[in-house]
């Protein structure tokens, strides 16, 4: 399984998630980190999974992660699969419905018009509650984990097609 891993960070703490998702996607899978700013757009042929972080901004997504979004091409994520995180400090249920969630959440609907498939929930790394941070403790270990069940979610394709097929346990 080929991976594509990228993000954006603010203040370093999105990237040591980034880093630690990497990490453990490393095991099963080949995994290139790049910082969203670095890339132009999403073009996705050489992957099987896409996996898109940052920090929740003013409750949205950064803007280097949502110029990314913009530039890609209508259908570039055909089929792909996805999974989405973000850092954010936990923040009432309430205030989360109202604002639509949080970076995850509206990068994951970005990438599905852009024609992705969801791989697992979007997920949020918690920071302390400030803009800087750092990491609650034990986020990292969350990260960990969080990469481990994804990649256990993933069963080669045939060859000749581009996405991997979820194995989907209900």
């Amino acid at each position: 399984m080929k991976v594509l891993l990228v993000y954006d960070s603010l203040f370093g703490n999105t990237e040591k998630v980034a880093k630690t998702i990497a990490g453990e996607l490393s095991k099963v899978a080949t995994v290139r980190l790049e910082r969203a700013a670095s890339l132009p757009r999403l073009v996705m042929n050489d992957y099987d999974l896409l996996v898109l972080g940052g920090p929740t901004h003013r409750q949205n997504a950064s803007e280097a992660v949502q110029k990314l979004l913009q530039a890609s091409a209508q259908g570039a994520l055909h089929g792909l699969s996805v999974a989405t995180f973000d850092t954010c400090y936990e923040m009432p249920r309430w205030i989360r419905m109202v604002s639509g969630g949080t970076a995850a959440d509206k990068i994951m609907r970005g990438l599905r018009k852009l024609g992705a498939l969801s791989a697992t929930r979007p997920k949020s790394f918690l920071i302390e509650h400030n803009n800087e941070g750092p990491l609650l403790a034990g986020q990292l270990e969350e990260a960990e984990r969080w990469a481990a069940s994804l990649a256990k979610t993933y069963t080669p394709k045939p060859v000749g097609q581009r996405s991997q097929r979820m194995k989907r346990a209900l």
